[in-house]
């Protein structure tokens, strides 16, 4: 969508989709919907405010909604609106994205994060029978650039590719630009990782780490992953096992136990991500943080609903330790409006899939385009 100001300048924002989205997550509406309501009742309610107050905007919005998900506007009608308000607030001011969001956020240094490259995909993102949804290389070389960063997630890429063909497996893509083969095992997967690691002329542990996005929430029987181990101590011997940083969503939402005994087990080690769990939301984070369930979030604006939220919620974990990664969604768009907000917020990792496809490659391309400003 796009808004205008009094003076003709413009600004443009489109906002992404999940393959599923988790039962806290804000609601959105069909877009035919959505765009009626952006061009109707939001439209009549914004018209007149003045830029430079995210916050008022986004209150408006959400007050317009009325509901607790927003579930009657829509959260991609409402999301779009904050999103392109910020940026037309940055370029009235002749600042940056980054700097903009940075002052908004009162965050007082930023940072680039380490790149999270999504290079098999399972799960929602493709249909090839690998329950767990994500397998990814996290460069983590210390005194590397982004730049350098990006060019050794595209070598391993292009390794895997070449390891696949070999065994006369499929090199199509899933949803998140990885390759999506059919193999007999989620550990397989992940064994093509290290090894393409370890052939593209790098170290695991030392050189590149590894995450793995279990998405608890669509395996109905976690025990069919870990058979016969339980899945507390399955998630315990990959970690001993493999050069593994993170853990995103490894169990239920409901089972709060389980988190818990998993932090005791392994926090001290690897990120335990909630994503579903806590759905950028605040007040479900507080819940995580007082329970101690994890020690890292996922923040997807869209979650949510408003910048103002999302801000709201990253400054929470930041005083609280708890990590944080920027991330997009399987159904994206160009928006490199993330990329912005990682750099701008100190995010530690940006999550954006394989260095693959006009909607991923975009959004990398900006931080190595913010990387050359503030070098």
């Amino acid at each position: 969508m796009k808004l205008v100001s009094d003076s003709g300048k413009s600004a443009f924002a489109s906002v992404p989709t999940g393959a599923f989205s988790g039962e806290n997550e804000a609601h959105s509406v069909e877009v035919y919907r959505a765009l009626e309501n952006i061009s109707g009742v939001i439209k009549e309610n914004i018209i007149n405010i003045s830029l430079f107050d995210q916050e008022r905007l986004d209150q408006t919005l959400i007050a317009l909604d009325g509901s607790k998900n927003k579930s009657n506007l829509g959260a991609n009608s409402i999301l779009a609106v904050s999103l392109a308000y910020a940026k037309l607030s940055a370029d009235e001011l002749g600042l940056p994205l980054y700097q903009f969001l940075q002052k908004i956020s009162s965050n007082e240094k930023t940072n680039i994060p380490y790149p999270m490259f999504n290079l098999i995909n399972g799960g929602a993102h493709s249909d090839n029978g690998l329950t767990m949804q994500e397998f990814m290389a996290i460069p983590v070389m210390e005194g590397s650039n982004f730049a350098t960063k990006m060019e050794v997630g595209v070598k391993i890429f292009k390794t895997i590719k070449s390891t696949l063909k070999k065994i006369n497996k499929s090199t199509s893509v899933g949803d998140e630009g990885g390759f999506a083969p059919r193999l007999n095992s989620n550990e397989e997967a992940i064994e093509i990782l290290v090894e393409a690691i370890i052939e593209s002329g790098y170290k695991p542990r030392e050189d590149i780490m590894i995450a793995v996005d279990i998405a608890a929430n669509f395996i109905p029987d976690l025990s069919t992953i870990s058979y016969p181990k339980t899945p507390l101590d399955y998630y315990h011997q990959l970690v001993d096992e493999y050069p593994i940083e993170m853990l995103e969503d490894p169990f239920h939402d409901q089972d709060l136990t389980l988190w818990q005994e998993l932090m005791n087990a392994v926090g001290s080690r690897v990120a335990i991500v909630g994503d579903d769990l806590f759905s950028t939301n605040i007040n479900l984070l507080k819940n995580g943080v007082e329970n101690k369930l994890a020690n890292s979030i996922s923040i997807k604006p869209n979650q949510i609903g408003t910048l103002t939220e999302t801000i709201k919620t990253i400054n929470f974990a930041k005083t609280n330790n708890i990590s944080f990664q920027i991330s997009h969604r399987s159904g994206e768009t160009e928006d490199t409006f993330i990329s912005d907000l990682a750099i701008a917020t100190g995010a530690k990792y940006f999550k954006a899939g394989a260095p693959n496809r006009g909607e991923r490659i975009a959004k990398y391309n900006q931080i190595l385009r913010i990387e050359k400003q503030l070098a």
